[in-house]
């Protein structure tokens, strides 16, 4: 997914490895930059435990298909509550990192993963109003957060917003 999400930004060559608590390093522009790789959920909400419900039923369906064709599921009409709770949980979680591994960190949460049993539990719709929302609910949280950086990625969209404590929220790809 990193990958992808680099090759979508015209930066095909950045070296990536993996890692742990975040997933992957790479070299960008000199700096070592820390990306946590998260997959979005529609029907996340805050406080919730046990992962994805729609993803649990999805896998199922996929399961029960014996490998041939499944019935999709279709996530939530308005994820953005699902966006906003994943954006906190990480922002949490990233407030523990060893900070001495890398110059920066990211949050890469990918949506439209084209896997089997992931389609349909991590859709999102492109054109809904993201970025009121995310300047709203999340650009004070993430200002105080660790990350530098913020990008939710439509991967089957080939969409992307973008988020830093200067520019905010704003639509990356495609450009309007």
């Amino acid at each position: 997914m990193v990958k992808r999400f680099f090759c979508e930004i015209g930066r095909p060559d950045v070296p990536l490895e993996a890692g742990d608590r975040p997933d992957v390093m790479a070299r960008v522009d000199g700096e070592r930059v820390g990306i946590e790789v998260t997959q979005f959920h529609a029907d996340e909400k805050p406080g919730g435990r046990g992962g994805s419900n729609l993803r649990a039923q999805e896998v199922e369906k996929v399961r029960a298909s014996g490998g041939g064709p499944y019935p999709h599921l279709w996530g939530n009409p308005d994820p953005r509550c699902g966006l906003v709770t994943r954006i906190n949980e990480k922002i949490s979680t990233a407030a523990t990192y060893d900070k001495t591994g890398y110059d920066q960190l990211w949050l890469l949460i990918c949506s439209q993963v084209p896997a089997i049993g992931a389609i349909g539990s991590t859709y999102a719709l492109d054109f809904l109003d993201y970025v009121t929302v995310l300047n709203r609910e999340t650009h004070a949280q993430l200002c105080k957060s660790p990350f530098s950086a913020v990008h939710f990625y439509l991967m089957m969209s080939h969409c992307i917003f973008s988020w830093s404590c200067s520019e905010k929220w704003h639509k990356v790809y495609p450009k309007d």
